[in-house]
């Protein structure tokens, strides 16, 4: 609300700003924030977090593993219950791992995002990623791969902590948001 009247020289409107925002835009310097504030509080075991910010304009392929398991493991992104992913043990340790594993890990891990979006609605709204495993192993399409990293922070932190006081409400909506609607009034 901005009084325009309680001064001796008359004020007027001389324009409106509306604006939205969106989450997951697939930029790296947003990754990278929404990473530190996602994993905030367990930095001892996300050394990945100390790595330069420019790295995430083309993520190495470890980087990436590094950064889903402690996201499904750690912070439960998919929830607890029937969406659960308990990662094989075969797919959980990177150095170990062939290409077929590396593959087979990759195509769980976006195909489960894109399912979790969906059942939050956010499907609907367009939130899936169109990342492929070729494009996260061969370092092509960094755009949709840091998306997919968006949508794994924002499951985390869209998920009711424990305590059950409830999550980050409108924060955690992954969904493109714009005005729709607003209403200007004048006396």
């Amino acid at each position: 609300e901005v009084d325009l009247g309680s001064g001796s020289e008359p004020m007027a409107v001389a324009g409106v700003s509306l604006q939205g925002r969106v989450p997951c835009s697939g930029h790296w310097a947003q990754t990278y924030e929404l990473l530190k504030f996602a994993l905030s509080g367990c930095e001892e075991e996300c050394g990945f977090l100390t790595v330069a910010e420019k790295t995430f304009a083309r993520p190495p392929v470890r980087l990436m593993h590094e950064v889903a398991m402690v996201l499904v493991e750690s912070r439960r992104c998919f929830g607890l219950g029937e969406h659960d992913w308990e990662v094989d043990d075969d797919l959980a340790t990177y150095s170990a791992m062939t290409r077929e594993h590396k593959t087979a890990f990759f195509e769980q891990l976006i195909k489960r995002t894109n399912a979790a979006w969906e059942r939050v609605g956010g499907g609907a709204g367009g939130i899936a990623t169109q990342a492929t495993p070729a494009d996260i192993l061969s370092g092509k399409r960094c755009e949709e791969t840091n998306r997919l990293l968006q949508m794994l922070c924002y499951l985390s932190l869209s998920l009711s902590p424990p305590s059950g006081s409830g999550g980050i409400g409108g924060l955690g909506d992954a969904a493109p948001q714009w005005v729709t609607r607003w209403h200007l009034q004048y006396y």
